[in-house]
């Protein structure tokens, strides 16, 4: 996986959409989408703001560290939730 990819399982990990993170960042959702293509090699600060977003440290965006159990687990439920009607 590339970094592009891991930013955007990360992303949707958290449940946010580009926009919801280009209106949390400032980073315009254009930029978001040419990073999780691979079109766009982001720089430290967009890392961290990204990071920050998430509330995921930078090296779970970069992929040296998988997402956290607790996100996924917590992801999913929702999603049941929402499937459910619970």
């Amino acid at each position: 996986m590339e970094i592009g990819e891991h930013a955007r399982a990360a992303r949707l990990a958290v449940r946010l959409s580009q926009g919801q993170v280009e209106l949390m960042t400032g980073i315009k959702r254009s930029q978001i989408s040419d990073i999780e293509r691979g079109k766009h090699w982001p720089n430290i600060r967009t890392l961290i703001r990204m990071a920050e977003a998430y509330t995921l440290p930078v090296s779970v965006i970069i992929g040296e560290m998988p997402i956290p159990d607790e996100i996924i687990i917590k992801c999913s439920r929702a999603v049941m939730a929402r499937q459910t009607g619970v």
